[in-house]
């Protein structure tokens, strides 16, 4: 409210009051409040303000396409993720939650070829390339080749992870591993 009020009045150089206040409702899993403050947000913004100088567009984008899809939104979030990503074309945040999105809805192609273009920007991604490898093995089925494929994409997760071994990048590769044909697990270097 307090922010709404600053906005009311003009007093426009206060930005930073609804990026708080959307941060906060975003991390309390409040996507109406998130959404309503990102709104305020960039309706308070002064039109000679460069936004870019005012705040993190980046993250502003993301959370505000995050908080859309919380809320049930997914045709917003597409919309507010394409046009973060029209205004900040390699934002990796906003490409790797758009793929997410994207796998979400089915879109699988789609999201593939953003998952590839976040991969660019971010090889060593642990979490892109198990929700790279996520995706490959929903799509796979029972196609063999295609479930190893997705079980080096955990495999490679699991070695970029800062915490070393991820439990759930590890239960992904163990539950993929249970499905393929057995084979001797001293053989594999990468077993854990």
């Amino acid at each position: 409210n307090t922010a709404l009020e600053h906005a009311r009045n003009g007093q426009y150089d206060l930005p930073l009051t609804y990026w708080i206040q959307a941060t906060i409702a975003f991390d309390q899993k409040d996507p109406d409040a998130a959404n309503f403050a990102w709104q305020a947000l960039f309706w308070s913004m002064h039109p000679k303000t460069d936004p870019a100088e005012a705040l993190n567009l980046d993250a502003a984008f993301n959370l505000l396409a995050l908080a859309q899809s919380a809320n049930g939104n997914h045709s917003a979030a597409l919309e507010t993720f394409l046009t973060g990503l029209h205004t900040i074309p390699n934002s990796y945040d906003l490409i790797a939650n758009l793929a997410a999105l994207l796998a979400d809805l089915g879109l699988t192609c789609r999201a593939l070829d953003c998952y590839h273009r976040a991969l660019r920007l971010q090889p060593q991604s642990s979490e892109l390339l198990s929700n790279l490898g996520f995706l490959v093995e929903r799509m796979a089925e029972n196609d063999q080749e295609q479930l190893l494929c997705a079980l080096a994409l955990y495999r490679a997760a699991n070695i970029f992870s800062p915490q070393n071994v991820h439990p759930q990048i590890v239960a992904n590769y163990r539950n993929l591993r249970a499905r393929l044909p057995p084979y001797n697990t001293a053989d594999d270097p990468f077993f854990f």
